[in-house]
């Protein structure tokens, strides 16, 4: 009953006081880098339908794609 559920949350209170005093996690250092590749293939593979493909030929429209952003880099 009530004491058995009193006796529970202490002991979940002590698990976190364990928690607090055991070691830290420290900010990744890779997230970033993790979640800007997953962008890049958000933006570029995630459309493409490379099922078909299965030699890897070039696909001329994406080497064009990042060309033109290239050229207009140069230009600007």
């Amino acid at each position: 009953g009530i004491v058995e559920q009193t006796q529970r949350k202490d002991k979940g209170k002590e698990i976190e006081e364990e928690e607090e005093d055991g070691l830290k996690m420290l900010p990744s250092a890779f997230l970033s880098d993790l979640v800007l590749v997953n962008n890049i293939y958000m933006a570029v593979w995630k459309t493409r339908v490379q099922s078909e493909d299965l030699n890897q030929k070039l696909d001329v429209e994406l080497l064009k794609e990042e060309k033109r952003e290239v050229l207009k880099a140069e230009i600007q």
